[in-house]
């Protein structure tokens, strides 16, 4: 059975972090839920699967993006209001791949 399940990303937004996730899983979009961002991923329930570290980096609009074009998959953009993080700011995530 598939479904569709929240990851919280931490505030304040850091550029880079990582999160583990079913191996499995298909990341779907971000959005900003309540002023807090969440990644959304389709998780496949019943599968009996490994876990693993995940990275992504958060470039802020305007902001030099630091990762090369190559190594980067872009998820989705949101947007978090003053009230969240005391000056309102646009982001976009990206997931980091390394290319070997």
């Amino acid at each position: 059975m598939l479904s569709v399940f929240e990851y919280p990303i931490s505030l304040p937004v850091e550029d880079f972090f990582s999160l583990t996730l079913p191996a499995d899983a298909k990341i779907l979009t971000v959005q900003a839920e309540d002023d807090r961002p969440q990644i959304f991923a389709l998780i496949d329930l019943g599968k009996q699967c490994k876990v693993r570290r995940r990275y992504f980096y958060v470039a802020r609009t305007g902001w030099d993006i630091r990762e090369k074009n190559d190594d980067l998959i872009y998820i989705g953009t949101f947007q978090l209001s003053d009230r969240a993080i005391g000056g309102a700011m646009t982001a976009h995530l990206f997931e980091v791949i390394r290319k070997k």
